[in-house]
């Protein structure tokens, strides 16, 4: 579990994990992103470049819904990506388990297509820094749909 901190954490992907996948999974099958995200309370924006007066006091569900995905969604098209599933986490119904504010399954059309995408200036500069304000634990499971 992330606990909320002076600054936004820095989303960073397991090299190793994403260089097995990149190795390993099928080059012509899509992948599904599973997104499980915790929000902040507040939105912690660091940049004043990066805010404006809709983001200077907001929640992370809003940074979220109102700036990172609209800024995401061109980038996304441009792509070939889709969002195919969005749902509020209502409940952990296991005990010990971590409790999710949302869950989003992303389709790529394959493990390369997600690479460039996330290590892309364009997404850090116009949506990364909306999902890094707004976002305060999280995790991201790639998936092969059988």
């Amino acid at each position: 579990m992330s606990s909320p901190s002076s600054s936004p954490p820095e989303i960073k992907l397991n090299v190793e994990v994403l260089q097995s996948l990149l190795a390993t999974y099928p080059k012509d099958k899509p992948v599904h992103m599973l997104n499980l995200l915790r929000y902040r309370p507040s939105a912690l924006y660091t940049s004043p470049s990066t805010t404006d007066t809709n983001t200077s006091d907001c929640t992370g569900y809003v940074a979220y819904h109102e700036c990172y995905l609209p800024a995401l969604r061109p980038i996304l098209a441009e792509i070939g990506v889709e969002i195919v599933f969005m749902g509020i986490a209502r409940a952990g119904l296991l005990e010990g388990s971590d409790q999710w504010d949302e869950v989003l399954i992303v389709r790529y059309p394959g493990i390369e297509t997600f690479k460039r995408m996330s290590e892309s200036e364009r997404y850090q500069r116009e949506a990364g820094v909306h999902r890094s304000a707004a976002v305060g634990g999280h995790m991201l499971i790639p998936m092969e749909v059988e």
